[in-house]
């Protein structure tokens, strides 16, 4: 049985989201603030933390800064804020996927089970290929490479939407906030990435230049431009 913590400062929300994975089979814990749920979180572990964004106080991404100096946990961003840099700035900070209120309870439990998932992969002794979010490490067989931390963030925001454009804008503003706009600067950073990261294609799938747009993550093993 997965354990799962909801925070949301809305008590009707706390206890549907509650109530709906209990029946699911899953246990799960309920906080009604940022502020207990980073307390909660100096004790306990969970497999999933589905956290909402726009809480008085400590809101969601301050908790989600406080999860990822701990631990790898998989955090799912919950907000009524729905413009590409909100969502953008959820998975800098280490989300794993953000959703719009309102949403379907049904399609949570599918991100929810799709973040187990994932995390019990990554827990699974000596596998053939895995990343490294912390230490920044892509590795496939005998064959790693240490990526910067611009690097690192420009895979785990591909990575959070695959088969997705990403427009430059919302990368550059992501990857530099408060800084102009600077595509030859994004043009190098994905060269680099694309350089080290070719070796484990066939599992992380190949950024593809998409002309007059920005760039996505594919599947397939086309030709990045």
């Amino acid at each position: 049985m997965s354990d799962l913590l909801f925070v949301d400062d809305n008590p009707d929300i706390l206890e549907a989201n509650r109530s709906y994975f209990e029946d699911q089979g899953f246990h799960a814990t309920a906080c009604i603030s940022g502020e207990a749920a980073a307390l909660l979180l100096q004790t306990h572990s969970f497999d999933c933390i589905v956290l909402d964004v726009m809480m008085p106080g400590m809101d969601g991404y301050e908790v989600c800064k406080v999860i990822r100096e701990k631990t790898s946990t998989p955090v799912i961003f919950l907000s009524c804020l729905d413009q590409p840099d909100d969502k953008i700035r959820g998975l800098m900070l280490g989300g794993d996927a953000y959703m719009v209120k309102p949403y379907d309870l049904r399609e949570l439990h599918a991100q929810v089970v799709a973040c187990v998932r994932r995390k019990e992969k990554e827990a699974a002794p000596a596998p053939d290929f895995f990343i490294d979010r912390e230490r920044r490490i892509v590795r496939l067989h005998e064959h790693s490479a240490i990526l910067s931390k611009k690097e690192m963030a420009l895979l785990c925001l591909l990575l959070s939407r695959p088969d997705k454009t990403l427009s430059k804008e919302s990368l550059c503003a992501a990857l530099w906030p408060g800084e102009a706009a600077d595509e030859n600067r994004l043009q190098s950073l994905v060269r680099n990435l694309r350089r080290k990261t070719d070796f484990a294609c066939s599992h992380i799938g190949r950024i593809t230049s998409v002309y007059g747009q920005g760039y996505r993550l594919d599947a397939g093993e086309g030709e990045g431009d």
